[in-house]
């Protein structure tokens, strides 16, 4: 079995088999036993329709030698307890999504078996029909139903391969079909994909069958775009994620590796501050902190000078970011951090290990800091500038003041070093010095920022 299906029960709905249904009332706080299903199942799904009735569809049934999934379909009835078949789906489906609409309708997107096709489930008939097939094909993706009644589908697993991820998403638009949107930085599949009360959706962890992600992106419906928001405390893929009425979001256990999590976190909210400056685009002289995305094809960049490990590897600013006190009114960054992209000052520095340090004051006064070590594979091309993300150390409740307290960032680099400040070393070698550290920004696809978790 590959690793794709591995832990597929922490995804199931427990369905207890008994020989018979039973209505009588349980005692409360307790598990009792319900009727089993027609068709013996699992990676299925199950969407509450309109009428309260219970869909479960498509699966695998695997002691049947039934690897490429299900096509049938059944309703749960709670007034009665019972189960019957209804229309079964024009193909047979495992590693798929189901979500309601607001017809009342069912869309079904992708699966193993299938992955380039979707469906609608009509509760009225009890009947299927394929949508235009104009979609990529998918497994273990999301599917997240918006405001707008449009659903978000997005990543998945590489078909027919199955040995990588994709990062491509993708709208259905009910009465109208598919349109393409923004992909999302990391390919992942297993991840969550959690609609928030201000409309964007957080996607979370996950895996590309290589690498598994702490990463989480939000996706603003409005703009058909992306951006990075602070990273899980834990690496994890096949977890869960739920919004809670404070409008915080609990993630629970998933896989870490091959070992199971009993681990929970919770996400409440990133203010996202950008990196901006003004005037020219090499080493603007004017440096600022903004909440406006940037919109520009192309990223202005901030040098330092240059570093040398030799003369004891002093820190050497790059710049300085500064908030207006209205933009951090009410601002308790009790978590905050980083996103960055770096590149190199000079193409004769290739191969050159760098640490970026990342300070944060309050009028002038420092009272958090960062650092990320070891940052390999920098290069000189902005195309392929290096993403980076630095963490600060937990902080204190410092409430901002939105007409007098500033907020200001400080980037700082040196040559790389390990946590006990020895110099790296490793595949294309160590360097003394090197000209210095490029920081880029301003850019669509190059908007570093700074976010703090948000009460």
């Amino acid at each position: 079995m590959s690793r794709t299906l591995t832990g597929l029960s922490l995804l199931l709905i427990l369905l207890l088999p008994c020989t018979g249904s039973t209505l009588a009332q349980a005692e409360a706080g307790t598990w009792s036993s319900a009727d089993s299903m027609h068709d013996p199942r699992d990676g299925h799904t199950a969407t509450l329709l309109s009428n309260g009735k219970l869909l479960i569809a498509g699966g695998c049934a695997g002691e049947n030698g039934n690897s490429l999934g299900l096509a049938s379909a059944e309703l749960y009835d709670p007034a009665t307890g019972t189960w019957t078949f209804t229309g079964s789906m024009t193909t047979a489906r495992i590693e798929h999504t189901a979500t309601l609409l607001a017809s009342g309708e069912v869309l079904v997107v992708g699966g193993s078996s299938f992955g380039a096709s979707a469906e609608l489930y009509d509760p009225g008939t009890g009947t299927w029909a394929l949508t235009d097939s104009n979609i990529t094909a998918r497994a273990n993706h999301t599917a997240t139903s918006l405001s707008s009644g449009e659903v978000l589908v997005a990543g998945s697993l590489s078909l027919p391969s199955r040995d990588s991820a994709r990062s491509s998403a993708e709208l259905y638009i009910p009465a109208k079909g598919w349109r393409l949107t923004g992909s999302m930085a990391d390919a992942r599949f297993d991840h969550t994909a959690t609609l928030l009360r201000s409309g964007e959706v957080l996607v979370a962890g996950g895996t590309n069958n290589a690498v598994d992600f702490a990463s989480a992106e939000l996706y603003n419906p409005a703009t058909g775009t992306w951006q990075s928001t602070a990273p899980m405390l834990s690496v994890r893929w096949l977890h869960t994620a739920s919004l809670l009425p404070d409008g915080r979001v609990l993630v629970t256990g998933g896989m870490e590796g091959g070992s199971p999590l009993a681990s929970a976190e919770l996400y409440t909210g990133w203010a996202a501050l950008f990196l901006h400056g003004s005037a020219s685009n090499a080493n603007p002289n004017t440096l600022y902190l903004d909440d406006i995305a940037p919109t520009a094809a192309t990223a202005k960049y901030k040098d330092s000078a240059g570093v040398h490990f030799a003369a004891g590897n002093p820190w050497v600013t790059i710049g300085t970011w500064a908030a207006q006190p209205a933009l951090t009114a009410g601002l308790l960054p009790t978590l905050s951090g980083l996103h960055a992209w770096v590149g190199l000052k000079n193409s004769d520095d290739i191969g050159t290990k760098f640490d970026l340090r990342a300070e944060l004051s309050k009028n002038g006064i420092l009272f958090a800091s960062g650092a990320a070590r070891c940052l390999t594979g920098i290069t000189r091309s902005a195309a392929l500038a290096k993403e980076v993300t630095v963490l600060f150390d937990l902080l204190p409740s410092e409430e901002f003041d939105g007409t007098t307290d500033t907020l200001s960032l400080k980037l700082l680099t040196r040559i790389g070093t390990n946590p006990d400040d020895t110099k790296c070393i490793g595949p294309g070698g160590s360097h003394n010095n090197a000209t210095g550290l490029r920081i880029y920004f301003d850019g669509v696809s190059d908007s570093s920022q700074f976010g703090a978790v948000t009460p």
